[in-house]
């Protein structure tokens, strides 16, 4: 019986509204679902909340562009453009990104623009212009500020980036530096990371690990032995790959790609999830420099693990259809940087393994570095 109790009926003045406020248009978007708020994000993990993100948002309309689980949105450029747009975003946290023992200024400004230029890169784009929103605590010298900014422009230089805007706030727990950068991809040439099929060849450029090692250098403090330097260099100043990605989509030789910035066990999930597919990764194919091979036989340590779950090298991995591969090889003949092919592209149903020296597959390593889970810094 759905009686109305007695004294709880509610009564409005004639051509009034029960609700109050501003009347809002009905959103395109579905209402979007919310999570179970007894859920740390420890517990999440940096991954699990980026899911979470997707489900509420991916869907809404879509015509404008896309650009959730690649390395960049990818922006429409409308009727008449050549050209798409390219949005990307990251942010440096003191604490978690970056330790000023032991990162400068300087380093600290060079690599938060080098890893949003690398996104750009990943998806095959060229950029354009950035702006810089900064933390900052409210005892920092200014010169400690024009160092930052030193190391911002050192990294735009070469692609000829302009900061065009931005914002500065205090910040009392510490340094953060968030950069934004524009970019620009001829219509339809941007290089996500869904297009993997099976039968792809796997590809990366330059060498992995060489980063996480650097890293291990830089709170050892060490640097003083053969090679060391070299490590660190990768780890505080990391080179994205612009030219070759612009190589890879311009030429259509890339089927999917991302950047390595988690490490390879992340970042090939992160391919194989957005494609559908999974992949064989020869270990004895994954490209070592003699840097890492002489720190490592000094440490006594194992390469692979490096250049499996190490992150921050920001070289690009990439699928390529088989029949293209000779093609691929011909464009980076004698290039500056080099491509490796690591394995290979095989249906979802087989997961994603390594192949071990001895021939045996086996499952692939845990995943890289992820943010919110215990333990994690710099």
């Amino acid at each position: 019986m759905n009686a109305r109790r007695r004294g709880t009926r509610r009564t409005t003045p004639a051509g009034s509204s029960r609700r109050t406020g501003p009347k809002f248009p009905q959103s395109k978007y579905p209402a979007p679902r919310r999570g179970n708020d007894s859920t740390s994000l420890g517990r999440l993990g940096e991954q699990g909340l980026i899911e979470h993100l997707r489900r509420r948002f991916e869907a809404g309309p879509s015509s404008w562009g896309k650009g959730l689980g690649d390395d960049c949105a990818v922006i429409a450029g409308g009727a008449g453009r050549s050209r798409d747009l390219l949005l990307t975003t990251d942010v440096l946290v003191e604490g978690v990104d970056f330790d000023r023992r032991y990162s400068p200024f300087h380093q600290v400004g060079h690599k938060a623009l080098s890893v949003n230029l690398s996104d750009v890169a990943a998806m095959g784009g060229m950029p354009r212009s950035f702006v810089v929103a900064i933390g900052a605590p409210p005892g920092l010298l200014l010169s400690s500020l024009d160092e930052l900014y030193d190391g911002m422009y050192e990294a735009a230089e070469p692609y000829r980036v302009q900061m065009i805007g931005g914002d500065v706030s205090a910040c009392r727990s510490g340094l953060f530096v968030a950069i934004t950068v524009l970019g620009e991809v001829e219509t339809g040439r941007a290089a996500g990371r869904g297009g993997a099929r099976v039968g792809d060849q796997l590809f990366v450029t330059g060498s992995l690990g060489d980063a996480a090692a650097g890293l291990e250098v830089l709170r050892r403090g060490g640097r003083g032995v053969w090679g060391e330097l070299e490590l660190v260099r990768r780890q505080c100043y990391p080179v994205p790959r612009i030219e070759q990605g612009r190589v890879l989509a311009l030429q259509g030789l890339a089927r999917a790609m991302i950047d390595l910035s988690d490490g390879l066990a992340s970042d090939l999930r992160h391919l194989c999830r957005e494609s559908g597919v999974g992949a064989v990764v020869n270990s004895g194919a994954i490209p070592i420099s003699a840097p890492l091979r002489a720190y490592t036989e000094r440490q006594k340590a194992d390469p692979m693990r490096y250049a499996l779950t190490g992150g921050e090298d920001f070289e690009l991995l990439f699928a390529v259809d088989r029949r293209k591969v000779p093609e691929l090889l011909r464009a980076f003949r004698g290039a500056s940087v080099s491509v490796s092919r690591i394995g290979s592209i095989v249906p979802k149903s087989q997961g994603i393994r390594l192949r071990a020296e001895d021939n045996r597959l086996r499952p692939f390593p845990a995943r890289g570095y992820e943010h919110f889970r215990a333990g994690r810094g710099p």
